[in-house]
């Protein structure tokens, strides 16, 4: 069906394929692989707190779940982050499916932090997802603690960036943010930029062009600003991923794989994954 989309564009269509043959599910469980190996590395007598990375109806909140078992043999509870959760913990370890640009992992920081008006206007994601700490005592001792933070998928560099974001906006101590993915993408294979992509085929640069196209058309109906969308039509962040999840499809993914919309003259787009977008005040939200 998705590759019945390239109306008048029979030649793509074995690239197509190819192409789609490069995309991968990750479940749950390499999650709980990472969040096991932190959890063992943890000092014995170190009280550890777990928490989803932001919200209960946030991905990380529906992942708790499936780290039930894991919690329940190591005697820990998943909570939503808190200033009781902070105060009696040693060490936190936060998750969620990936991490991409890291600005939505830094807006939760600074929501926590009551401190969003810290953040640089654009990269303020003008988002809810939780409740601000309530005591300084928390506040305080949470930009000074150690942090864990794991994911399933993410790309190289990403421990340096976010250590920098934090501690450039809001005062994070680097030393104690530590970042964990089980499956890390590097740069050069990148699906169509990336020098050692596995995709590989004669008609790779029209399909690029193919895809390239859409993703701009559907981000420019969806009045999204030019800066945006030259960052965001191969996937946010400009990551060109090849990722699924068994639950929903991430935005670092190729963009025309999963955003329904239009493109030129109207014509409706059907991705091969639509992906469950959360809205407010009609604008697409939870997106970085």
């Amino acid at each position: 069906m998705f590759v019945q989309s390239f109306r008048g564009l029979r030649q793509l269509q074995e690239a197509c394929l190819i192409f789609l043959q490069q995309l991968e599910i990750y479940d749950e469980r390499l999650l709980e692989e990472e969040v096991s190996k932190v959890i063992d590395k943890c000092p014995d007598k170190s009280v550890i707190g777990v928490a989803h990375l932001g919200g209960v109806s946030d991905s990380g909140g529906r992942l708790s779940y499936n780290l039930r078992e894991l919690f329940e043999k190591n005697n820990l509870e998943a909570k939503e982050i808190n200033d009781n959760l902070i105060r009696k913990s040693d060490v936190i370890i936060m998750y969620d499916d990936n991490i991409n640009s890291g600005l939505q992992l830094l807006n939760i920081m600074g929501e926590l932090l009551d401190e969003l008006e810290k953040l640089p206007k654009e990269m303020n994601l003008q988002e809810k997802h939780l409740s601000p700490l309530v005591t300084d005592e928390a506040k305080k001792k949470l930009k000074a603690m150690p942090l864990h933070f794991c994911f399933i998928v993410g790309f190289e560099g990403t421990e340096k960036k976010i250590k920098e974001l934090l501690a450039t906006h809001l005062g994070f101590n680097q030393d104690n943010i530590h970042i964990h993915i089980n499956k890390l993408f590097k740069n050069s294979g990148k699906i169509f930029n990336g020098g050692d992509s596995k995709f590989n085929h004669k008609d790779k640069l029209e399909l690029k062009e193919f895809i390239t196209n859409v993703g701009e058309q559907l981000l420019t109906n969806e009045n999204k600003l030019p800066e945006k969308i030259e960052s965001c039509k191969l996937g946010y962040a400009k990551a060109e991923a090849m990722v699924l999840f068994p639950y929903n499809i991430p935005t670092m993914t190729i963009t025309a794989l999963w955003c329904r919309g239009t493109i030129s003259d109207g014509i409706p787009w059907v991705p091969l994954a639509e992906r469950r977008r959360r809205t407010k005040d009609g604008k697409f939200v939870g997106e970085d």
